[in-house]
């Protein structure tokens, strides 16, 4: 029996939303992007006026599309002004300055083409009291 996940194999709403992305020929790069503003407004609309809801499981699983899509940006908007510096750098002829900015927009390269091929998985943690039961009571799911 193989255990990878197959996204086709998914049944009821989510097979639905998975067919209407598909029809609609929706690039991935636009797609995170829109899940990544999506999870960032939801975490810090839920988190900022109350921060005891960071522990509900709709935040936490929220948490990782948010921080992996702000980690985006910080490297993608690192690797441009770190290029910017260098071509002015450059074109001014200051060898040394050019060089640092260079390792620097490298570093950041790194940071952003550099991926965890992990799998990540949810899980149920076993209550201990009743201090460990949250729900998100916005999120409704109908069966």
């Amino acid at each position: 029996m193989d255990s990878k996940f197959n996204i086709r194999q998914l049944k009821g709403h989510l097979s639905m939303i998975n067919a209407w992305i598909r029809s609609k020929h929706i690039n991935p790069r636009v797609l995170f992007i829109i899940t990544g503003i999506a999870s960032t407004v939801w975490f810090l609309s839920r988190v900022i006026p109350k921060p005891s809801r960071a522990y509900y499981p709709c935040v936490r699983a929220a948490a990782p599309v948010m921080s992996g899509f702000i980690i985006y940006l910080l490297s993608v908007g690192g690797i441009s002004i770190a290029l910017r510096k260098t071509f002015r750098s450059l074109h001014s002829a200051r060898l040394l300055s050019t060089s640092v900015w260079l390792v620097i927009t490298a570093l950041m390269l790194g940071i952003s083409l550099t991926s965890d091929l992990s799998v990540s998985t949810a899980s149920v943690l076993p209550a201990t009291g009743p201090e460990t039961v949250l729900t998100c009571p916005s999120v409704r799911v109908t069966g």
